[in-house]
C-alpha cells in the first residue's frame, strides 16, 4: 500500500495495517512541521478540519492501493487457475442438470477430438458408447438422491470421427445442481488388461491339455505295466496262468491286459506243415 506524503510530496509505501494502524498511519503521515501554515492561511477553527480531511484522504488512498494489490493477486490466481484448469492432462468437464456440458478445458476437447467451442452446450452422452449409456445415468442419479463423494466408473467414450478409446471417470455433483466431471485414457491400460486376459486363458487351456495328456500318460503307463515283470507261460501250448490261476490262451491274456488286438494268419513255416498234412489227407488210399 502506498500513501501520500504531503511534507516531502512523494508517495510511500506502507504495508497493509488493521483499521485503527491505518488511521495512525495516516494521522502520522498527514502531520505538517510548521502547523502555524494552517493558522496564516486557514481561518481559526478550520485546521482541524483540514486535518482530518487530508488523514481522510490518505486513508483511501492507503486502501485503494491495497484494493489494487488484491486485485493483482486475484489476476495471478486466475492465472493460474487457467494453467492448471486449461493446460492439465485430465479431461475437465463440467455439466448441468440437464446434461449438457457447460465448460470444458483443452485436454477434454483434444481426447474427444473436438473444438472447445462446439464441445460446450453439447450433451455428454453424446460422447459416450451406446453400450455405456445406461451405466452413466445410473451413476449420474445416484448422485442426484444424495449418495454424495464422487462416483468412479470405467467407460468407453467415442470421438467425433467415431473412434472409441476407454477412459476412467470421476464424477462429483456440486450445490447448484451442477456435475463436474474428470476423464483420463486408459485404453492403455484396458489393452494390457486384455493381453492378459487371454495370456491365462491361453495358459490355462495349456494347463488343461497337459493335465489331459498326463492322465492319458498314466493310463498308458497303467496298460504297460501290467504286462511287466515274468509271465508264467506254458512252454508246450502257450498258454498263460493270470492271477486266478486259470490258464489263457496267448492272445486272450495279452488283450485283456493292453489295447492289443490280434488277426489270425498262418506263417510260410507253419503252411507247409499243414500243407503236407492236407496231402496226406487227401492222397487216394
Amino acid at each position: 500500500m502506498v500513501a501520500f506524503d504531503f511534507k516531502e510530496n512523494t508517495m510511500t509505501t506502507i504495508p497493509p495495517e488493521s483499521s485503527s494502524e491505518l488511521r495512525r498511519s495516516a494521522e502520522k503521515m498527514s502531520r505538517l512541521d510548521d502547523l502555524q501554515n494552517l493558522k496564516e492561511q486557514f481561518p481559526e477553527g478550520s485546521q482541524d478540519i483540514l486535518h482530518e480531511l487530508l488523514v481522510y484522504q490518505i486513508e483511501l488512498e492507503m486502501q485503494n492501493e491495497e484494493l489494487r494489490f488484491t486485485q493483482q493477486e486475484l489476476e495471478a490466481a486466475k492465472a493460474s487457475y487457467f494453467d492448471l484448469y486449461n493446460l492439465a492432462p485430465v479431461g475437465y468437464l463440467t455439466v448441468n442438470d440437464a446434461g449438457l456440458i457447460v465448460n470444458a478445458n483443452l485436454a477434454a476437447a483434444s481426447m474427444l477430438g473436438v473444438d472447445r467451442g462446439i464441445l460446450l452446450r453439447n450433451a455428454l452422452s453424446k460422447f459416450i458408447h451406446p453400450g455405456d449409456e445406461d451405466n452413466y445415468f445410473l451413476q449420474r442419479r445416484k448422485l442426484l438422491i444424495g449418495a454424495g463423494g464422487v462416483q468412479k466408473w470405467d467407460t468407453r467414450l467415442m470421438r467425433s470421427d467415431s473412434s472409441i478409446f476407454w477412459a476412467n471417470v470421476q464424477c462429483a455433483a456440486t450445490d447448484d445442481g451442477e456435475f463436474r466431471i474428470t476423464f483420463t485414457d486408459i485404453s492403455e491400460r484396458k489393452q494390457a488388461e486384455e493381453e492378459l486376459l487371454i495370456a491365462k486363458a491361453t495358459a490355462e487351456s495349456a494347463f488343461t491339455q497337459i493335465s489331459e495328456q498326463r492322465d492319458q500318460l498314466e493310463t498308458v503307463l497303467s496298460r504297460i505295466k501290467k504286462l511287466e515283470g515274468i509271465i508264467p507261460i506254458c512252454s508246450y501250448c502257450k498258454k498263460i496262468r493270470d492271477d486266478h490261476e486259470v490258464w489263457q490262451r496267448l492272445e486272450t491274456y495279452i488283450c485283456e491286459h493292453s489295447e492289443a488286438v490280434f488277426s489270425h494268419g498262418i506263417c510260410p513255416e507253419c503252411y507247409e506243415v499243414q500243407r503236407k498234412e492236407w496231402e496226406k489227407m487227401l492222397a487216394p488210399k
